[in-house]
């Protein structure tokens, strides 16, 4: 047999494989889908449907999830039902993840999602909010303190990623945003291939911390999903992009800022990111803590508390300046 004949024989087949596990991971993603509901409800924000929860009365606070997260990352987390106690609690799905979907018709850069946001506060009534970001969620609450400062009552900031010096360390997540390539696999064999990483993934994100309990809730499958996958590989691929246009503005935000972050992160190297960001943001507050991890709001619940605590004091009307003290853990 040639080489010909061969690859006549091979091509329809491998043509043939990938068109069945292209079928095969869209029913996959249904039955997915239909497993984990959505948990709050869906709004319309100026022809973009967001799904949001919202907890208890009293001040705003909106929270931002990282990158591959859901809005029940926060909620698992247990600061949606902490800071519930006392104030208004908003969580959303940011574009192309859990079940707010990303529209092709714009690029969702953070400066794009942040304008979504603050149009998803209109909607919801909110006229001022402190933000609290973990993660790409950083970064996202840094562009919405730039975009809408008067609006901003203060930004809690974990393990955020604010400098184009560093890429994350794990894996190439960007290759699913490839043109051609990146599509091809994400309804094919990505899905399969994050799902037998995603344990040693896991390990990573949470370390130095074991993954705990009550993650094993977390709806993970659902970060799988192609449409989700697309989401993380182009935010990912744009978040240094994003740092490099935003990081001369950093001086700009007057509001309370707390950033929390532990030296021993292994997503993201804080001695350059956090930081180097306290030493750009005059008069933040710089919030370290030992063996919390990049998912410190996982482990150390409790400290992003007490800093939204602190962030709400310090935004209060008071006669002058407010007064902002460093925040050293307990």
């Amino acid at each position: 047999m040639s080489k010909r004949e061969g690859l006549s024989l091979v091509l329809p087949a491998a043509l043939a494989a990938t068109a069945a596990l292209a079928v095969g991971v869209r029913i996959w993603t249904r039955r997915i889908e239909a497993r984990h509901p959505p948990q709050g409800r869906m709004i319309d924000v100026d022809g973009v449907p967001v799904h949001v929860t919202e907890r208890g009365a009293g001040p705003a606070i909106l929270l931002l999830h990282g990158n591959g997260a859901t809005l029940e990352d926060m909620l698992l987390s247990g600061l949606t039902a902490r800071l519930g106690r006392n104030h208004r609690v908003i969580a959303l799905d940011r574009p192309g993840f859990g079940h707010s979907p990303r529209s092709g018709d714009r690029r969702w850069n953070a400066e794009t999602q942040a304008e979504l946001f603050w149009a998803a506060l209109d909607s919801l009534g909110v006229d001022d909010a402190i933000i609290v970001g973990q993660s790409w969620g950083a970064l996202a609450a840094v562009a919405m303190g730039l975009a809408r400062p008067e609006r901003t009552a203060g930004l809690v900031l974990v393990s955020g990623y604010y400098y184009p010096r560093d890429r994350l360390r794990i894996g190439p997540c960007a290759l699913f945003a490839m043109p051609i390539l990146g599509p091809l696999m994400r309804h094919t064999v990505a899905p399969v291939i994050s799902a037998i990483f995603s344990p040693a993934v896991m390990r990573q994100i949470f370390a130095p911390a074991e993954v705990p309990e009550h993650f094993r809730e977390f709806p993970l499958e659902l970060a799988f999903r192609p449409s989700q996958l697309r989401a993380s590989a182009e935010d990912c691929a744009n978040m240094t992009k994003d740092a490099r246009r935003m990081q001369r503005h950093y001086g700009q935000l007057r509001m309370p800022v707390a950033i929390l972050f532990d030296r021993e992160d292994a997503i993201i190297d804080q001695t350059r990111q956090s930081i180097l960001l306290h030493e750009d943001i005059p008069g933040s507050r710089l919030y370290e803590v030992q063996r919390g991890g990049h998912m410190l709001h996982h482990i150390l619940p409790e400290q992003v508390v007490r800093a939204v605590a602190e962030i709400r004091a310090a935004a209060a009307p008071v006669a002058g300046a407010a007064k902002i003290a460093e925040i050293r853990p307990a």
